[in-house]
């Protein structure tokens, strides 16, 4: 059988805020013909066009987007974006099926009513917001009344954020929205587990620590056979051509194939024959995409993120922050590259505290968290605004000052492509430090990649 086809994640934002070579967090998942945007910063919209982007993917393509938390940079682009999807009409759609799914954290279903109700729009076709609620969040209804006053307590968020109190506006469905399901989190194994299902492909999400309510998703697909049935099956099954018909009015034996190769059924022919689905010894590729995050084991030890992401094949993880230790300037090429270095990025003992304090992470929590799951690739993203993207000419992971754009920026793209080698290797450091050593063996010198805006970065079906 013809081998799944590749898995493209491409990001179109990687960074805190808008600077001149990078926007607000947005990527795509590309999985076939489905296309799952998670994030919408402000400005994706636009992302999705630029020519140095190279998205290669139409709006009409995109039917999911996930939300890893509420804060501002990850959601203000979902309006304007649900404008352009789904077309501004003078009369309410009537599909009774969603052009859009959206899945987020509570206040994902109030946000969306709010601002689409406020600038009066009317869209020509319907959408459905999926809200993922932590144990002892309430459910934000789909004809809420009175006042939505809660105050957050539950154990799996961090502490600064249990006792705030938040109120939601009280707004009744949109023209255009569908039900959606209130999917709260199973306190056994501290995930929310298949709440979507694209294809072969399943979704599920696992809370992570930031400072609000905050998830990152895993893509698990099932595995699939490499081989189809067998010449001599397809002559057994056209053999029996004229018993089938008269047996079962079946005109076209080989439409039984379906049954066997997808549903995966055992068919016992009229001679007798026996047609076994063939083996499922391709494995499916895993992905785990995060939020913003300090710590994406969120204290649940060997539940939640941790145990849903192991042995992912790609892990996205934050870098919001980086800084040069005594050892990596030891470690630089040069003393006038160390001196670069350190003059780009912040002091070692000013980077990490002010991640922590803001909930976000460094090289060190990154690398760890990619060893502790066993991750078998790594890219990075989310970066201050202090760490600019090189000026590139590749949507590849870069290895080369050959791969920058030759104008009359490269000197200061040569500066920036050696920061973020330098940040790649010391994720890739701490990483492989955290893999057990039988997996670290077969790592060899696979680096992490950092992440720039148009990155494109594949993962091609695995062996059977």
């Amino acid at each position: 059988m013809a081998p799944p086809p590749p898995i493209e994640v491409k990001f179109l934002g990687t960074c805190t805020s808008p600077i001149m070579t990078r926007n607000y967090s947005s990527l795509l998942v590309k999985l076939g013909h489905d296309t799952v945007m998670i994030d919408c910063g402000e400005g994706t919209q636009r992302q999705l066009i630029l020519p140095h982007v190279q998205a290669g993917v139409k709006l009409s393509n995109i039917r999911t987007i996930l939300i890893t938390h509420l804060h501002p940079d990850h959601i203000l682009g979902l309006t304007p974006l649900i404008f352009s999807m789904m077309g501004l009409s003078s009369a309410p759609g009537k599909d009774d099926r969603p052009r859009l799914e959206l899945v987020g954290p509570l206040g994902l279903r109030a946000f969306l009513r709010t601002t689409l109700s406020i600038t009066y729009a009317t869209l020509n076709s319907c959408f459905v917001v999926h809200e993922l609620l932590w144990p002892s969040q309430p459910a934000y209804p789909h004809h809420p009344s009175g006042s939505f006053i809660y105050t957050e307590e539950d154990i799996y968020l961090p502490p600064d954020v249990r006792g705030q109190t938040r109120t939601l506006p009280c707004m009744p469905p949109h023209a255009n929205e569908l039900p959606g399901r209130d999917i709260r989190m199973d306190e056994s194994t501290g995930t929310w587990p298949r709440i979507l299902q694209l294809g072969n492909v399943w979704i599920s999400a696992a809370p992570i620590t930031h400072r609000c309510p905050t998830v990152g998703y895993v893509f698990e697909e099932a595995p699939t056979a490499s081989k189809s049935v067998s010449p001599r099956d397809l002559a057994i099954l056209d053999s029996n051509a004229e018993a089938l018909f008269d047996l079962y009015q079946i005109r076209h034996p080989r439409s039984l194939l379906s049954r066997v190769l997808k549903a995966r059924e055992t068919l016992t022919l009229p001679d007798g024959h026996v047609l076994v689905p063939p083996p499922l010894d391709r494995p499916g590729r895993k992905l785990c995409i995060l939020g913003d995050t300090s710590d994406a084991t969120a204290g649940l030890e060997d539940k939640g993120m941790l145990a849903l992401a192991r042995d992912a094949d790609l892990l996205v993880h934050e870098c919001t922050y980086a800084y040069m230790r005594e050892k990596d300037v030891l470690a630089a090429p040069s003393p006038e590259h160390a001196q670069l270095l350190q003059q780009l990025l912040l002091a070692e003992g000013e980077a990490e505290p002010r991640a922590l304090s803001r909930g976000h992470s460094v090289p060190r929590i990154a690398g760890s968290f990619a060893g502790l799951i066993r991750a078998r690739h790594v890219v990075f993203n989310h970066f201050s605004a202090r760490l600019p993207a090189p000026h590139t000419m590749s949507h590849a992971p870069l290895t080369s000052t050959d791969q920058l754009r030759p104008d009359a920026r490269l000197a200061e793209s040569e500066q920036w492509f050696h920061v973020m080698r330098e940040i790649e290797r010391q994720v890739t450091e701490f990483w492989h430090a955290f893999l057990p050593e039988d997996v670290r063996a077969h790592m060899g010198d696979r680096r992490a990649v950092a992440a720039y805006d148009g990155l494109a970065y594949i993962l091609p079906p695995l062996s059977p």
